[in-house]
């Protein structure tokens, strides 16, 4: 298999813009994005401090692995979570096309191989988004794609579940 490298990969990384998808996730927790910081949650059911990378990783974990059950529990159900994947041109809204886009994902791609460099984590009471460049490797397509992600997070009912996921693709050179 080729090995590939991402042209300007440090460039490209000081120079990301990060897409504002807290809003999304704001907007659906009745509270509006400022500038101003807020209180932490003090209730019992808010989230541990750290707690949205761990989920995060979680989320990894299942893709690399191929667990598309993994994945979809992870899922919020209402309102409809949405993927944006840019390498098939597609949109996935709701539980059951985002389960279908994976298994297909999966039949093509295998197992895949994860570098990831976070860019920002924000957790603000029961709002997270993540920001961050990642290569992904696939052997049976042999091939790795660079990609700048967005993932926007709603805490509900003791557990973090993903609302919103967006790549955008970016160039990489093989040798």
């Amino acid at each position: 298999m080729k090995k590939g490298r991402v042209h300007s990969f440090r460039h490209l990384l000081s120079r990301a813009v990060l897409i504002v998808a807290g809003a999304a996730a704001l907007g659906g927790c009745g509270q509006t994005a400022s500038t101003t910081p807020q209180e932490p949650d003090a209730s019992a059911d808010a989230p541990a401090p750290g707690s949205l990378l761990s989920a995060h990783e979680t989320l990894v974990e299942a893709l690399i692995g191929g667990d598309v059950a993994g994945v979809v529990a992870l899922l919020e159900t209402e309102p409809p979570p949405l993927v944006f994947h840019p390498r098939v041109d597609a949109r996935f809204e709701g539980v059951e096309e985002i389960r279908s886009g994976l298994e297909q994902m999966v039949a093509v791609t295998g197992p895949l191989g994860w570098t990831e460099v976070h860019g920002e984590v924000t957790q603000e009471g029961a709002a997270g988004w993540l920001t961050y460049h990642v290569l992904v490797e696939s052997e049976r397509m042999g091939e790795v794609v660079a990609a700048r992600a967005t993932e926007a997070w709603r805490y509900e009912e003791g557990a973090w579940r993903l609302a919103h996921v967006h790549w955008s693709e970016l160039d990489v050179v093989t040798e």
